[in-house]
């Protein structure tokens, strides 16, 4: 229930732009990650209740079968192909498209920082083979799922990152792989943009939530609520001041559909959350979400003359685009993603 809600809401807030994809041709990479899923669903919604003609979607996996098992209802649908393959290395002969979203990549840090080199080569090769595929179909619009982490370390007197900030991360370190991997990613993006005069828009991702999130990836919102589902204290390792937000999948949905479909010359969008809250904060609401809260240990003293780490993103340049609204603070969208949780008895 919760999901159709999310999804007749995305169709609500994008609304009449949707049209532009009916009877057209979109080729999707990363469809079976957390955000796809979302993309995914909203269009069996448009095939089935809006689209004059549906749109044809081709999704891009390495392993057809994990999806059939994961998304049973997209899988045997006709409107959706699946293309067997990796994002670095599948041919596009016979794939013929007019949109593209390339969505996929690893955000996990177990996985970037254990195998930056296999990251950044995933990154950087599988943006370049999907340009071209682009390049190819002359598309009319391309839309490419980036990463906050391109800012690098955000100032602690910056209370919010523009995309026009232009400090990057500390490529001195091998786990910069994964934000140096965007960056270029983001370049072979406008390099195409301008060479072939093609649409090509980028959305810089933060911190989101939502159902199909991966309790397996190691961040700080899912070990809480694996600690809470264990009923085991949540240790956080600092002084628990750091400040970041999460930003609900509808909201993301809503924002990478309205930069996709829109018309604008702006090319480079943040996407996400600008409602900050601290991890202490985070771990006592998490807590207080279940029947019985557990305890919430902070190991490091906070000093009062030190200002607080922070990753939040302005966007006020998607909010004046787009009149785009949230329509879920930080801790609302953590709420709604561990009702799905229960609801799933996951």
């Amino acid at each position: 229930m919760l999901v159709s809600e999310d999804i007749s809401s995305i169709i609500s807030r994008v609304g009449d732009k949707f049209y532009a994809l009916s009877g057209q041709n979109l080729f999707i990479t990363g469809g079976t990650g957390f955000i796809g899923s979302y993309l995914l669903k909203t269009l069996a919604y448009l095939n089935d209740t809006i689209l004059i003609k549906p749109c044809r979607t081709f999704i891009l996996t390495r392993n057809p079968y994990a999806f059939f098992a994961k998304m049973p209802d997209i899988a045997s649908r006709d409107d959706f192909i699946t293309v067997k393959g990796n994002v670095s290395e599948f041919t596009f002969d016979q794939i013929k498209c007019d949109y593209i979203i390339h969505a996929a990549t690893t955000a996990d840090p177990f996985v970037t920082n254990n195998d930056p080199l296999g990251s950044m080569e995933t990154i950087t090769s599988g943006t370049l083979n999907v340009l071209k595929l682009a390049e190819t179909n002359k598309v009319k619009s391309f839309l490419y799922l980036s990463s906050g982490a391109v800012y690098g370390t955000q100032p602690v007197r910056l209370k919010q990152i523009p995309e026009d900030f232009l400090q990057g991360p500390d490529i001195t370190t091998s786990t910069s792989g994964y934000a140096e991997g965007k960056r270029y990613a983001e370049v072979l993006s406008s390099i195409y943009r301008e060479r072939y005069c093609m649409q090509v828009k980028v959305a810089r991702l933060f911190t989101f939530v939502g159902p199909y999130i991966d309790l397996n990836a190691q961040y700080a919102v899912t070990d809480f609520i694996k600690k809470c589902q264990k009923q085991e204290p949540i240790i956080i390792n600092s002084d628990g001041t750091l400040v970041r937000s999460y930003c609900y999948s509808t909201d993301v949905a809503v924002a990478l559909w309205e930069i996709l479909l829109g018309e604008t010359d702006i090319s480079t969008f943040n996407v996400g959350s600008d409602d900050g809250i601290s991890i202490s904060e985070l771990a006592e609401f998490v807590s207080s979400c279940f029947n019985k809260k557990v305890p919430v240990m902070i190991k490091e003293p906070a000093l009062p003359e030190k200002l607080p780490a922070r990753y939040l993103p302005d966007i006020s340049k998607l909010k004046e685009t787009f009149d785009f609204k949230l329509q879920y603070d930080s801790l609302s969208a953590v709420k709604r993603s561990i009702d799905w949780l229960m609801e799933n008895n996951l």
